[in-house]
């Protein structure tokens, strides 16, 4: 059974503290937290659970995006990317560490 088929596993990333109004960029070919996941390219499910008090924004490969609003929990599927960007939307407030994991893999039989 070859990646395509089986999936991959489960990667948990703990966001760091993220300045008010900046941006997280997680490239699959250049971030040292995918590495491991390279093989798996493109990863096409995304869970972010947003236990903080600030709104963000997940954005696709550059593209597509979505509200993560504070106390949520939003997980996409299908959805092929390489590069996810999360950003802070409060003007004033940073990110907290440990208020914000996210959850990506390639599913099995995924794109």
């Amino acid at each position: 059974m070859n990646n395509e088929q089986r999936g991959s596993p489960y990667c948990t990333i703990e966001l760091p503290v993220l300045a008010a109004a900046a941006i997280k960029a997680y490239h699959i070919e250049a971030s040292a937290e995918l590495a491991a996941w390279l093989k798996y390219a493109p990863l096409d499910y995304v869970q972010i659970t947003n236990h903080d008090d600030v709104d963000l924004k997940l954005t696709l490969d550059q593209g597509e995006w979505f509200l993560i609003p504070s106390g949520a929990i939003e997980t996409f599927k299908n959805k092929p990317w390489r590069r996810l960007d999360i950003e802070n939307l409060d003007a004033a407030a940073s990110t907290t560490l440990g208020k914000v994991i996210i959850v990506v893999k390639k599913m099995a039989g995924g794109s």
